[in-house]
């Protein structure tokens, strides 16, 4: 005889409930928190952060995402359908459970299926943390695949070892921009918003970046809705000039290389190394275990950003996600119907094809 369960389903709304609720996992990825879902919330049309919980006695199984209604759009028209998707936040979160038994976690999905189609959500795409390493909480029907490397820096015990670890051409980036006189400070991030979204959109329109990596003034204010003790916002100047900046995310042992934005003139005289080394001190003496950098811009192992991650970093780390089809009736239903309105043909390996 299985065990009744309880479900309850938590909205970034109530930021509060959200964080009394991942508190029983001790310590957790960043992207779990409630302001960094609303934070990504704010940039999806019509979208609704989530935190999906069952929870039998002392064991639970938590699941936070953003939910989308699915919309369809050709060259002259919109189509709003009647189905839904969910997605990780971007960056790194998915299932989460304190309980490793087949069985608790079937009846967990089973009931999060239940809840699914009620709410007519047809596949979810999952973006899985590499700091709480949750792909054994997947549903059993979750196709998993590794997607990129993210650099990370395992911290040590000293400063003298974080700069051994660096390397002999990053330690050399870090003494070329002491030796040119720049200098990292610690930043109040409310108040420096604007002037750190002035240097990232410029970097943003040098990169060619996607629509997507531009970010709102809602977004920013989203986040600075977070713990004093969660953010940072770091500055590096060149006499009085702020040329260099980097906002770091943080939970009680990991820490996230959210965005960093450099004016391009300066890229080549170690203003971006100068942070990351005063940063990564700094949370060695706050007791931060994991520093994650994250990844390149493309899935490719000699992707310049990511390369430039390595070389300020001591590990690379395999990158998963994860895609199933919760209702197929409805997913082929959502194609045929995608393929005509677009008269395109869909992409079978991109489960949400519907988005690009």
């Amino acid at each position: 005889m299985v065990m009744e369960g309880k479900v309850d389903v938590i909205n970034s709304s109530s930021p509060d409930k959200w964080r009394s609720v991942i508190a029983n996992m001790n310590d957790y990825d960043v992207c779990f928190l409630p302001e960094y879902h609303n934070a990504y919330s704010s940039k999806l049309e019509e979208s609704r952060s989530i935190l999906w919980t069952y929870s039998q006695k002392d064991n639970f199984f938590y699941y936070p995402f953003i939910l989308e209604p699915i919309i369809f759009y050709n060259e002259k028209n919109i189509l709003k359908t009647k189905f839904n998707d969910i997605s990780s936040v971007y960056g790194y979160s998915g299932p989460y459970s304190n309980n490793f038994d087949k069985n608790f976690l079937k009846e967990a999905w089973k009931k999060f299926d239940e809840w699914a189609k009620k709410n007519n959500i047809i596949n979810e795409f999952i973006r899985f943390s590499i700091w709480k390493d949750n792909r054994k909480f997947s549903h059993p029907l979750t196709k998993i695949s590794k997607n990129r490397k993210s650099a990370v820096f395992h911290l040590p015990i000293d400063e003298e070892k974080i700069l051994y670890d660096l390397g002999p051409k990053t330690r050399n980036m870090i003494r070329k921009a002491i030796k040119s006189n720049l200098n990292v400070k610690k930043l109040d991030f409310k108040k420096n918003i604007s002037s750190f979204k002035r240097i990232y959109d410029e970097s943003m329109h040098e990169n060619k970046a996607s629509k997507f990596f531009f970010y709102n003034n809602d977004y920013y204010q989203n986040l600075s809705k977070m713990k004093s003790n969660e953010i940072s916002m770091y500055g590096v100047y060149d006499n009085k000039k702020l040329i260099s900046s980097a906002i770091i995310l943080k939970t009680k042992y990991n820490a996230l290389y959210h965005l960093g934005c450099t004016y391009k003139e300066y890229s080549n005289k170690g203003a971006n190394n100068l942070c990351l080394f005063e940063i990564t001190k700094d949370l060695l003496k706050e007791n931060i275990h994991f520093f994650n950098l994250g990844g390149g811009r493309t899935i490719d192992e000699n992707d310049p950003l990511l390369k430039f991650k390595e070389r300020n970093s001591n590990k690379l780390i395999d990158f998963y996600i994860g895609k199933r089809v919760i209702n197929l009736k409805q997913y082929k239903s959502l194609t045929h119907e995608w393929e005509s309105f677009t008269k395109k043909k869909s992409d079978p390996e991109i489960l949400q094809f519907y988005k690009f």
